[in-house]
């Protein structure tokens, strides 16, 4: 019994190290999801931004989305045409809802991430 005990130990101590461990790829990125209906309904994708790049809706969300979602601790700017350029949007957290002229009208968006080192 006491080689079963130190090996179901030795595994939990394991998978908490495993889950405390950061994500290699996307250490520095910010979580972005949209959706194509409001309330944070519809088809939905999502996206890792990487602070201060631009990047570009893919088909077929490209003037397609009515709800976003991003990280708490960042803030991004969603715009009407691409590269980041033209009538923006700022969020931080969730909308459910996106004003006019933004719903079914943005193309591109670039984040910052918040948090102080």
């Amino acid at each position: 019994m006491k080689s079963t005990s130190i090996f179901v130990a030795v595994g939990l101590a394991f998978c908490q190290l495993a889950a405390a461990a950061p994500k290699a790829s996307s250490a520095n990125s910010i979580d972005i999801q949209w959706w194509t209906q409001t309330n944070f309904t519809g088809s939905t994708d999502s996206g890792d931004a990487m602070p201060g790049k631009c990047y570009s809706l893919r088909n077929p969300f490209r003037d397609t989305v009515q709800s976003l979602q991003v990280d708490s601790e960042s803030t991004c700017l969603f715009f009407i045409l691409d590269a980041c350029v033209g009538q923006s949007l700022f969020l931080n957290g969730s909308m459910e809802v996106l004003p006019s002229p933004f719903p079914n009208n943005t193309l591109s968006y670039m984040c910052a991430d918040d948090t102080s080192d």
